[in-house]
């Protein structure tokens, strides 16, 4: 493997060990090293003890002022009754297992909420301190019905302790049942937070496993590579969503069956429970926190999916397609739980009569943020506006991320002030998020600010000559003169060229020179027209030299549409160019750490390589061609068959591939078939090319959306009838 391959490995290796230890750091995941319910009996004689001391804020109150107010900390620290009466009941409920250590660090740290801030002062600084300062000469008694104020050394009886220590028993459990749910269901040891980790990498290992190749084709052909139902996937249905593959959907329902039971498991119910007036209201609150304490748990890999550079695409066989796609389920799951979270709070504090109170809170405020920030994120995202304003998708999309987590991260700042352990996901969806701009950055300032030549092609493509710039698969494009949002970039595929081999001939900018500049040369003889067109010859390439052809660089043919496409068309013609920066190389997800061969590669069980490009999508089955070479020579056989509108753009990407004559393709023992002005008829090409191999083929398709449809259900189709074969698509969705 490459030096770049261990590097990929280790660190998608350091994420994935130590991302469940960097949450459960400082010991403040419920769970994970962290229990604030121990020693539960001091937890529960903290809880049921009567929190109604006379504090000297009460002083100008109401009496039903008095009973709604909430005493302070630095009252309740300095109240002899309260200390006392907590202390009396810790010696009467606490065993001799307890140890004297472990209640004093108690008392000492979780006596009182807030305990911690400046100000708070323990009137008894040791639990045996207050223990002491009880008069035993008559013992404690209950607190009477009519005593509003604790006001003595009260005892708590029987039945209030066990109601108290019932709701500590279930709410711990679900506390803790919540968070493994984050990381392990504790029973059936499904995965919630790492699903998006292990099941990739686990599925890749096991196709990396020796099976019959004609299992294999089988078993795509019937449970992956289909489209779930009807004859579209990369076609949107009704240009809002595109219909995921068996494959993907398996895995998709996968991730709802995980968060649905994560959400709907681990609920403790025990009776009589002193906190809940009623078990409905219970589970009311204990699901509105559950669906939270997920949401919490879904955003890293959230991000780690939506990444140009996760590590998943390093280590697992699965395209960058396939993680867009969960990366938006994903999203969708989230705010399905965040709005469930909201909407269930709501409801409880408008019942309980709390909610005038609430809604002035800090941390309510920052809920409404949170949750309407990712509520907008869905709408703002659907393809639609993805398509025709990608721009505003793209910095809205960025700006309701960080208005998300801010606002979720102030949220339980407010509510738990660190103390809860959910800002540490918050923290690992930040750190992958840097990462992957991390390494945007660095694979943009490894290539430097180059210069761009553009040309046309024909009135419906371009040309794009980038000299210096070493990169496969797809790339990255940044034109920051182009216009006034120098972030902008879109992907594209790229090929090489070799200066060696060019005829590039410098060009006036002008039209009329561009014409003078073209010679008729005799059409290539694998090249099919309509008869209408049969009377037209080809030309030799016409595209701006670069100004230092001593240098290889890359290639890009452009589509012309709105947006960027039509900017760079302008600059059609420019001798000096334009500032570009490369961000790549992309792609060819299947050359992975684990597997160490790229995925076009033939293999003795499929020695044969079949590429259908329509128009532009010459350029990304171009790298599976250049695959099927080897220093044996080829291993099978190795067609092209290309269809396309214009004549203009056979003749500009053979300019790439020219032979040392300089007037045609050289395009070696690969069998081209190229036809211009009709459509291809795939069903006819795939039946008799797969109906005439020996061994099995590697199907590789890019080009119009329902082109490539089309390849994709009739290789399922015959594959289902016995043919062995492979199909790979090479598209960059929306």
């Amino acid at each position: 493997m490459h030096l770049n391959t261990y590097i990929q490995l280790a660190v998608a290796t350091l994420i994935y060990f130590t991302l469940p230890t960097v949450l459960a750091v400082e010991d403040r995941l419920e769970g994970y090293g962290y229990n604030s319910y121990e020693p539960m009996c001091a937890y529960v004689c903290r809880a049921a003890v009567p929190k109604t001391p006379d504090c000297p804020e009460f002083a100008n109150m109401t009496a039903e002022e008095r009973a709604e107010a909430y005493p302070s900390a630095a009252c309740l620290a300095a109240d002899a009754p309260y200390l006392t009466s907590v202390a009396w009941c810790i010696k009467a409920r606490c065993d001799d297992t307890t140890k004297a250590s472990v209640i004093q660090e108690f008392w000492e740290s979780r006596l009182i909420s807030e305990q911690d801030q400046p100000g708070v002062v323990l009137k008894y600084a040791t639990y045996i301190d207050a223990l002491y300062h009880v008069n035993t000469t008559i013992l404690p008694s209950p607190k009477a019905v009519n005593e509003t104020v604790l006001n003595r050394t009260i005892s708590i009886t029987d039945d209030e302790y066990i109601g108290y220590l019932n709701a500590a028993l279930s709410y711990e459990e679900t506390e803790v049942t919540g968070s493994r749910g984050m990381l392990t269901l504790p029973t059936t040891r499904f995965l919630v937070l790492f699903p998006g980790i292990v099941v990739p990498i686990g599925l890749t290992v096991i196709s990396m496993l020796p099976w019959p190749a004609k299992l294999t084709s089988t078993f795509h052909a019937y449970f992956i590579n289909p489209p779930v139902f009807g004859r579209y996937h990369s076609v949107p249905v009704l240009n809002l969503a595109m219909i995921p593959t068996r494959g993907q959907a398996i895995f998709i329902l996968y991730i709802i069956f995980v968060n649905v039971l994560a959400n709907a498991l681990g609920f403790r119910v025990l009776t009589p429970n002193s906190y809940f007036p009623n078990t409905a209201y219970m589970m009311t609150r204990y699901i509105a926190n559950r669906a939270g304490d997920l949401a919490f748990a879904n955003l890293p890999l959230l991000i780690l999916y939506g990444g140009r550079n996760s590590p998943l695409l390093w280590v697992t066989n699965w395209s960058h397609a396939t993680y867009l796609l969960a990366h938006r389920w994903i999203a969708t799951i989230c705010v399905l739980q965040v709005c469930l979270h909201s909407a269930m709070w709501l409801q409880i504090m408008v019942k309980s009569g709390n909610f005038a109170v609430a809604s002035k809170m800090p941390y309510w405020r920052w809920g409404i943020i949170g949750t309407l920030s990712m509520s907008l994120l869905i709408p703002f995202s659907i393809l639609p506006i993805r398509k025709r304003w990608y721009e505003i998708f793209l910095i809205s999309h960025i700006t309701l991320a960080i208005l998300a987590i801010v606002g979720a991260y102030y949220h339980i700042v407010y509510l738990y002030n660190h103390g809860s352990g959910f800002d540490l996901f918050l923290y690992a969806s930040m750190g992958i998020w840097g990462l992957d701009r991390l390494l945007r950055v660095a694979r943009a300032a490894s290539n430097g600010i180059k210069r761009a030549y553009v040309s046309r092609v024909d009135d419906e493509y371009i040309r794009v000559d980038v000299p210096g710039v070493d990169s496969h698969g797809y790339c990255y494009a940044y034109f920051p003169t182009l216009s006034w949002r120098p972030w902008e970039n879109h992907p594209f595929s790229v090929i090489g060229f070799n200066p060696g081999n060019q005829r590039s001939r410098a060009i006036s900018t002008s039209e009329s020179q561009s014409d003078n500049d073209c010679s008729p040369s005799s059409p290539h003889p694998s090249i099919r027209s309509k008869e209408k067109e049969a009377r037209f010859t080809r030309t030799k390439p016409c595209h701006i030299a670069t100004p230092n052809v001593q240098r290889g660089g890359i290639s890009m043919f452009i589509r012309v549409q709105s947006g960027m496409t039509k900017l760079l068309t302008a600059k059609a013609g420019i001798a000096a160019g334009i500032p570009v920066l490369i961000e790549g190389s992309y792609g060819h997800e299947g050359k992975t750490a684990l597997q160490g061969h790229d995925k076009f590669a033939p293999t003795l069980d499929f020695p044969n390589t079949l590429c259908i490009a329509g128009g532009a999508g010459i350029t990304a089955v171009i790298p599976a061609l250049n695959q099927t070479f080897t220093i044996h020579g080829m291993k099978g056989t190795t067609k092209l068959y290309w269809g396309l509108r214009s004549r203009e753009l056979v003749d500009a990407v053979e300019s790439n591939i020219v032979g040392p004559d300089g007037e045609r393709a050289n395009w070696g023992q690969i069998e081209p078939h190229i036809t211009v002005g009709s459509r291809l008829n795939v069903k006819q090409i795939l039946e008799d090319e797969l109906g005439e191999s020996s061994g099995g083929t590697t199907v590789i398709v890019c080009g119009p959306l329902g082109m490539c449809d089309e390849v994709r259900c009739t290789v399922a189709a015959l594959a289902r009838h016995g043919k062995v074969v492979r199909f790979i698509e090479e598209s960059l969705p929306w």
